[in-house]
């Protein structure tokens, strides 16, 4: 079997005690199945132990058959087989990506692919039917963890080996993920930010900053919070910049973005300006930061025509520089014909940027983890405000940015049943509004540096 100083760590240190420890147990032979859980803090290298340890089990027999799984395509390509290639030596395997598939120089073998999160449960249950193998490795299995899909998948460990496991390494998310790695056979670990003597000196204090108390508890503790819904606890009525209510008003003399959730009839749109903190006169608290100040919404109660809603926000706001909507903006309505995209292009003229943004459930929970670092409650690092002259464009709807701080609120999670995922229907009011920010900070307002997607502001 390969050992550990034999791998390659350029720019990253070796594997550290606790992960040594992991390396080890997970390795060691058995004659059953191991249901192995971790769970771990930002930083805390779960991406790079799950390599090692899927590489040293190939490299202990031509038998071995592992898959090794990631939720998102950008996690596949850019996390997975980075770190794969930075760690183990050239000579050691061949790669084709073409087929997803990595040939160790025994012959042993490792698939990897997307965990199939999406679509009906069936879906899920033949995704991998018809597939032998000797161990799993699930990198993130909490975004979108799903039990018929793990059960489906852990039925395939059929292969001869002396140590058969199930991996699943994540960051704690309660829901599905936490009845599942609690679940009888399961055996879990829980590991924190602070055991890898590699991170910067600075690397926790800073995270800590951009995080309410809930999300650093989860993010660097590694407990189990449900963050849905909880972001608006983290709200304060005071004047920025210890609250979130913020002096700016909006400014025709500067840009605006405007963030959607489209609905046939309930649609929102948010008018939000970035103000810089040296503008503001806080440059030297903020550091340069942006802050984003929600200016105007448009929410109607019904009717909320895409092209009428968009030439009404032109009369009172003039051209947005950008527009952020969910994918179903490029979708074809069932009236005209005619998307989202072509209405904004023709209000707004041909020049005006389009970005969409995913509406997965594991893509929410995402985004609800950005707007959570930006409405955080440690003072001075609040980073969305409403203007203390917000205007309402529909005030009869009463399903705006206001109303939703104050009303948006999730079950706790000892209510909440398994199948239950983000509040999205009809019976509440303010989801739409809500969409449209969450989306706004995942495309715009500048994610916290420990997301998977560090999109800068425009």
């Amino acid at each position: 079997m390969v050992q550990v100083k034999e791998l390659k760590f350029r720019g990253i240190g070796p594997p550290f005690e606790s992960q040594c420890d992991l390396i080890r147990e997970i390795l060691a032979p058995r004659d059953n199945i191991l249901q192995r859980d971790v769970t771990a803090g930002r930083g805390y290298g779960k991406t790079l132990v799950a390599i090692v340890i899927a590489a040293m089990a190939l490299s202990s027999s031509g038998n071995e058959v592992g898959l090794f799984m990631e939720p998102t395509y950008q996690r596949l390509t850019k996390v997975f087989l980075n770190f794969w290639k930075k760690i183990i030596p050239r000579e050691l395997y061949e790669l084709n990506q073409r087929k997803q598939l990595i040939e160790w120089i025994n012959g042993a073998q490792l698939w990897y692919q997307l965990r199939n999160i999406t679509g009906s449960d069936i879906a899920r249950e033949d995704s991998t039917v018809g597939t032998n193998t000797t161990f799993v490795v699930s990198d993130e299995e909490g975004l979108g963890s799903n039990k018929i899909f793990y059960d489906s998948t852990l039925a395939t460990i059929r292969g001869q080996s002396n140590h058969r496991f199930y991996l699943t390494i994540s960051t704690a998310r309660a829901g599905e993920y936490h009845r599942l790695v609690t679940s009888p056979g399961h055996k879990l670990s829980v590991h924190t930010s602070f055991e890898n003597p590699y991170l910067p000196d600075d690397y926790i204090s800073t995270l800590k900053q951009n995080m309410g108390d809930d999300q650093y508890r989860r993010e660097i503790l590694s407990e189990f919070v449900s963050l849905t819904g909880r972001i608006w606890r983290e709200w304060s009525n005071n004047d920025w910049p210890y609250g979130n209510t913020h002096p700016w008003k909006y400014s025709k003399d500067r840009p605006y973005w405007l963030f959607c959730d489209i609905g046939s009839a309930t649609g929102s749109f948010v008018i939000v300006q970035q103000v810089d903190a040296l503008h503001a006169g806080m440059g030297d608290i903020y550091d340069g930061l942006p802050v984003w100040v929600a200016c105007a919404d448009l929410c109607p109660r019904d009717g909320a025509d895409v092209s009428r809603s968009f030439q009404k926000i032109k009369r009172e706001y003039g051209i947005p520089v950008c527009v952020v909507a969910g994918r179903d903006m490029n979708r074809r309505g069932s009236g005209s014909g005619k998307t989202a995209s072509y209405f904004a292009q023709q209000v707004f003229g041909q020049s005006v940027r389009l970005k969409t943004v995913s509406e997965h459930a594991h893509d929410r929970q995402i985004q609800y983890d950005l707007l959570s670092a930006l409405i955080c409650n440690t003072g001075k690092q609040r980073r969305f405000c409403i203007s203390k002259d917000f205007v309402s464009l529909d005030t009869e709807s009463r399903r705006g940015v206001r109303e939703m701080v104050l009303e948006d609120v999730w079950l706790p999670e000892e209510k909440r049943r398994e199948k239950d995922t983000l509040p999205k229907n009809r019976s509440v009011r303010v989801s739409h509004v809500r969409d449209a920010l969450l989306m706004g900070a995942a495309a715009i307002m500048s994610p916290p540096e420990w997301d998977y997607n560090n999109n800068p502001a425009l």
